[in-house]
């Protein structure tokens, strides 16, 4: 007699079902993914799951990756993330920052805003970021500690529109496909696909 239980699906199956099941309301075809490459795990591992569900969801997909100039492996990063997009044939664009203009406000908000400003100049339908469920806790919690109030314990939406700076230009929408997922869960899919 078979088992009537159900396998649990697998790490693989999981996250592109769930990132999968994220992207498909939101795109009409032939829509354009930029997916903004760190180089780190979390977006290394949403470049294979785009990948493997830019044909059946009929996108295009291409990537973008910010060298902001803090880290003396900024160079290694992009130079990883030039190398991961060539063995896929996806395009990326690779852009230098200068954060000198946003200093006053501190290193990480003026990495954030340079790298946000690439973001709204890239020629897409959206802007892909590998955030995940472990981010939004520690976005959520951060924000309570500052008693951001109720706009703030929404935390980070699924889907947010961004201002192009230009007048009569629409920038490309942040989408964050990945909110549903633990880095657990990221660190077994990336196990389990080498």
């Amino acid at each position: 007699m078979a088992s009537s239980r159900k396998s649990k699906p697998s790490s693989t199956d999981s996250i592109e079902t769930t990132v999968g099941a994220a992207l498909k309301p939101l795109l009409i075809p032939g829509a354009k993914l930029v997916l903004g490459l760190s180089g780190g795990l979390d977006s290394v591992v949403l470049l294979e799951v785009l990948r493997r569900l830019a044909t059946p969801l009929g996108f295009r997909l291409s990537c973008v990756h910010v060298n902001h100039g803090i880290s003396p492996n900024a160079r290694r990063w992009a130079a990883f993330c030039a190398r991961r997009c060539k063995r896929h044939a996806i395009a990326l664009a690779l852009h230098q920052v200068d954060l000198e203009p946003y200093r006053a406000e501190g290193l990480e908000a003026a990495a954030r805003r340079a790298r946000y400003q690439v973001y709204a100049r890239q020629k897409a339908d959206f802007i892909v970021l590998a955030q995940h469920l472990d981010d939004q806790a520690e976005t959520l919690l951060l924000q309570l500690l500052r008693g951001a109030g109720v706009k703030g314990g929404a935390a980070m939406p699924l889907l947010r529109e961004q201002d192009s700076g230009r007048k009569g230009t629409r920038a490309p929408a942040i989408l964050r496909p990945m909110l549903a997922v633990s880095r657990q869960q990221i660190e077994a899919y990336a196990k389990a696909n080498k």
